[in-house]
């Protein structure tokens, strides 16, 4: 066998054969997508225009004398032309099959948010939240979300239409506000919103 018979066969076995996202990278762009759509519906009651959301942003750290990047970094500025937010709101993701976000890392996540001066912090993941996170977050008004993604399915009787598919994106949440608890601490218990994909 030459080599060009070599390279043509190689090309021809990685041709369908595309690379795909690791799990934790696509739950990012999952839950950048859910922001950018929630605050379109106007369910964080932020203006879009005056809103940034910026996948995997690095805000400087007092502390470190360097930069840490977040998950998801959400800005909200006084004014259009502003270049300094108002509002920095921090997103972390969690997606950790089999197992809940344990206290430790909300620690963690808390400490960080204190290094760049952030005014909130959410936490999201798709497998819930053990007791001790979930008190620490609402000590220290951190949110908390579980957002999943469910597959819908409908029949449309038509002449050009069957089975149709969907992906709706389903999150409950609880956000803890000074003083005011929205929502509750559980999966089951707090406010959902849906966003059609």
């Amino acid at each position: 066998m030459n080599v060009d018979t070599f390279k043509s066969e190689s090309d021809e076995f990685w041709k369908d054969r595309k690379p795909r996202q690791l799990a934790w990278q696509a739950f990012e762009d999952e839950v950048t997508r859910y922001i950018e759509q929630s605050l379109g519906d106007g369910a964080f009651g932020l203006s879009k225009n005056l809103t940034r959301v910026t996948p995997k942003k690095a805000l400087f750290s007092r502390d470190r004398s360097a930069d840490i990047v977040f998950d998801v970094v959400v800005e909200v500025f006084a004014a259009l032309n502003s270049d300094d937010p108002v509002l920095i709101w921090i997103w972390e993701c969690k997606d950790y099959p089999g197992r809940s976000v344990t206290v430790d890392e909300l620690e963690e996540f808390h400490s960080k948010m204190k290094q760049v001066s952030a005014h909130k912090g959410t936490v999201v993941t798709r497998s819930g939240f053990q007791s001790g996170a979930i008190n620490f977050a609402k000590a220290n008004r951190i949110g908390l979300m579980t957002l999943n993604k469910e597959k819908q399915f409908a029949f449309a009787m038509s002449q050009d239409a069957g089975f149709l598919e969907r992906d709706e994106i389903v999150g409950s949440y609880c956000l803890y506000a000074i003083g005011l608890e929205i929502g509750g601490p559980s999966n089951s218990s707090g406010p959902t919103l849906r966003t059609m994909l």
